[in-house]
């Protein structure tokens, strides 16, 4: 059987005309979608979208609504068979509307007869299809560090200073080949905590994160995909492990295609992909610790290492967007103008990437001194991707706080160059649609912290722009409260808060208000010994 006839499964039945329109037009979707993917046969994409096959082809019937979770779920498996799955963060929502829009159309009214005396029927619910038996769920990361997760009340919390939970079941061979390798790496478990997971395969990424207060959670799977075998690590980023790069928490994708191995068996190329999976993980780590030139090193051996994988496999397109996405973020810290050449990879293998295009837009902004008679050249090529980056964002709401941040900070340097008021105006109006983006609903802490920057942001320009010391001070009051409502809050947050409230206290005495300098100056001995309390653990 050739690799094109094993992708096309049978020929679905046309959809009945008497199904509701709304019905009609999901189900219509979802297999315009899997047509446009390829076609993968729904035994392929049940492993893919790790959801039942019967579940899967009934959401695309069109007989009745199937939940969010089961059309997300279709939409991931089409996608990845695709290999499409960086484009996951910018469709998903849109699909997530047209779902909506379906299950909440009315129904039509239907002719009630009248009414029967009440019958009571029971009987057992209907079975769920178990996933195809071909489909192998690779545990990637076991240590001797792992941790029974059988009491009664839960699982213990991870205490880690950063935490990796695995969400897979069963591959112990593969177990034993990277135990060696891990304990090297993971040392003391204080510092890194690796807890496996057994039985957790379906389990939903960022409730788990949620549940053991784990910094990133990892589920590695191989799916047969006809005479091809996809491998995937799914890897969850919460919202606080990346506290400096807050767009990139998270769901996203590694994935790599290759011809399939014998049945049963895990071919050298896969063992060789899931190690540099683990070198991406490393560089997390590494990032997460603010020890950037360490963490740039594994990014960029994870990216070499991928692409001997793609020469190795004759698979060019393998998936690597996001590890050039965090070796441009590790580089930037170092040197601005080094990360350029990451962002480009990313932007070039995924055009539409809009955390890359923020990242690149920030390469540009802090490269410029903001000072009368500096070269502000570098920033009409910031701005340009900032604006590309919220007009391509508006499914990704802390994307756009982030772009509309990055043209607010960029109008004011603008600004403290002699820019005049016009300059300062065009900042005020960025932060004033990060607040209203935040003001939408958006309250994570990660948007908290965005909509702070926003709020000090417009209060500096208050100061230097015209000089209003009143609207300064409220506005850094803002920011403040703003900060000290993230929870657990990270070293970042705290020294972030340090500088609103320096600031703030600088207008109090200019203002001549005493009282309110005192205060402010104890709150800034709080902030500087709780950041102090937080700064070894890093």
């Amino acid at each position: 059987m050739s690799d094109t006839a094993a992708r096309r499964g049978r020929r679905e039945a046309e959809l009945d005309e008497s199904v509701p329109e709304h019905l009609r037009e999901l189900a219509q979707r979802l297999r315009d979608l899997r047509a446009e993917c390829g076609g993968p046969p729904y035994r392929v994409l049940s492993g893919l979208a790790h959801c039942a096959t019967s579940t899967l082809s009934e959401a695309a019937s069109g007989r009745r609504a199937p939940t969010w979770e089961t059309t997300r779920s279709y939409v991931i498996g089409c996608l990845r068979f695709a290999g499409r799955t960086a484009e996951l963060d910018r469709v998903l929502p849109r699909w997530e509307v047209l779902w909506e829009r379906a299950v909440t159309a009315p129904a039509p009214q239907p002719v009630l007869a009248p009414a029967p005396a009440p019958v009571v029927v029971t009987g057992k619910a209907p079975r769920r299809s178990a996933p195809h038996a071909l489909v192998v769920v690779i545990l990637l990361l076991v240590t001797g560090f792992l941790l029974a997760s059988d009491e009664p009340d839960g699982p213990a919390p991870m205490r880690g200073a950063f935490n990796i939970a695995v969400a897979a079941g069963g591959s112990p061979e593969l177990a034993r080949s990277l135990a060696a390798e891990l304990r090297s790496w993971a040392g003391d478990p204080s510092a890194i905590e690796i807890r496996a997971l057994p039985g957790r395969a379906a389990a939903d990424l960022e409730r788990t994160a949620a549940e053991l207060g784990a910094d990133v959670v990892l589920r590695p799977v191989v799916h047969p995909a006809g005479a091809r075998t996809v491998t995937t690590a799914e890897i969850f980023v919460s919202d606080g492990a990346l506290g400096e790069v807050p767009e990139f928490a998270g769901r996203h994708d590694l994935t790599v295609s290759e011809p399939a191995p014998s049945p049963g068996r895990l071919t050298g190329t896969t063992r060789r992909y899931l190690e540099a999976v683990v070198t991406f993980l490393r560089g997390l780590s590494a990032f997460a610790n603010a020890d950037y030139p360490a963490a740039e090193g594994h990014f960029i051996r994870a990216g070499e290492e991928f692409d001997r994988i793609a020469v190795a496999t004759r698979a060019p397109d393998i998936h690597r967007v996001v590890v050039d996405l965090m070796a441009g973020n590790a580089a930037g810290r170092i040197n601005p103008a080094r990360a350029i050449p990451h962002f480009r990879r990313a932007l070039d293998e995924q055009p539409g990437y809009g955390r890359a295009r923020v990242g690149l837009a920030e390469a540009y902004r802090a490269q410029v001194r903001c000072e009368r008679g500096a070269d502000l050249g570098l920033l009409d090529e910031a701005e340009a991707h900032y604006r590309l980056a919220a007009a391509g964002s508006p499914e990704n709401p802390l994307l756009g706080m982030k772009a509309h941040l990055g043209l607010g900070l960029s109008a004011s340097c603008r600004g403290q160059a002699g820019g005049g008021t016009s300059t300062w105006a065009a900042a005020d109006a960025a932060y004033a649609e990060v607040r209203m983006l935040y003001a939408d609903g958006n309250h994570s802490r990660n948007a908290r912290w965005l909509a702070a920057e926003a709020t000090a942001g417009a209060g500096l320009d208050a100061l230097l722009g015209r000089g209003d010391l009143a609207t300064a001070a409220e506005r850094y009051e803002r920011a403040v409260d703003l900060m000290a409502g993230i929870t657990a809050p990270a070293p970042v947050h705290l020294e972030r808060q340090a500088v609103f409230l320096r600031v703030l206290q600088g207008c109090y005495e200019r203002l001549d208000r005493p009282d309110e300098a005192l205060e402010t100056d104890a709150r800034l001995r709080e902030t500087q010994q709780r950041l102090q309390e937080l700064t070894p653990l890093r």
